[in-house]
């Protein structure tokens, strides 16, 4: 049993590493071709990686057998899932106009 939870950990420490490797790879040369599509690859990869995490984690814990922290970390999947998906549908929205200085205070 105790080397299965190795094989998790492990197997995890690799997608933790190879996703944050990657992100900076997209993150260096976007910034070097000024690519904002490479920019935003590398942005997503980022926020996938602890969600790949979450999910090798669960599969890990269901396959051991304990229920109640398998459902757990399913929980935190779906919260990790729900926010991606909430930011991906926030657009940004018209930003106000400013005061022009030549405006009165208003009276209090």
């Amino acid at each position: 049993m105790k080397r299965r939870g190795v094989r998790i950990e492990s197997l995890i420490e690799v997608v933790l590493t190879v996703g944050l490797l990657a992100s900076t790879a997209l993150f260096v040369l976007g910034l070097a071709l000024g690519s904002s599509g490479l920019l935003k690859w590398g942005i997503l990869l980022l926020m996938l990686t602890p969600v790949a995490r979450v999910v090798i984690l669960t599969l890990g814990l269901f396959r051991q057998r304990d229920v109640l922290f398998g459902l757990v970390s399913l929980f935190v999947l779906g919260v990790l899932l729900s926010s991606i998906v909430v930011s991906a549908r926030l657009r940004p929205g018209p930003t106000p106009a400013a005061a022009s200085p030549a405006t009165p205070p208003l009276p209090r």
